[in-house]
């Protein structure tokens, strides 16, 4: 598990994507937004399609997401263009390339923003 090796920490605010691999880190995300099923979706996050259909493969953010109901709205890159009724299951994270924003998605930094300074090459 990689979190917390070697990054620069920023705010919590919107983000970019990825879940943290070695060489990111960030500041631990505050512990108010308590809920009994955490997902790794969160609004702000690069995301890629990867149900089948019209979007399959495309790339956008989370716009909105409903943890309840685990339906997110995603804007596509091209276009603004945004897709609905999408679950998680459908959805993949996009890792930036080394130097990009992640956003870290589980654990104690959840919703941190940090800079991807390596990736493991497995």
């Amino acid at each position: 598990g990689g979190e917390g090796v070697g990054a620069q920490p920023r705010s919590r605010e919107d983000a970019s994507s990825a879940p943290p691999r070695s060489g990111a880190s960030a500041e631990p995300a505050s512990s108010s937004h308590s809920s009994s099923r955490k997902t790794w979706v969160i609004p702000g996050i690069r995301v890629r399609i990867v149900k089948s259909g019209d979007h399959y493969r495309q790339k956008g953010r989370v716009h909105e997401y409903s943890n309840s109901r685990d339906e997110a709205t995603v804007r596509l890159d091209d276009g603004g263009k945004k897709v609905r009724d999408l679950r998680g299951k459908d959805l993949e994270t996009v890792v930036p390339s080394i130097g990009g924003t992640v956003l870290v998605v589980r654990g104690k930094y959840r919703k941190c923003k940090a800079t991807l300074l390596d990736k493991d090459r497995d």
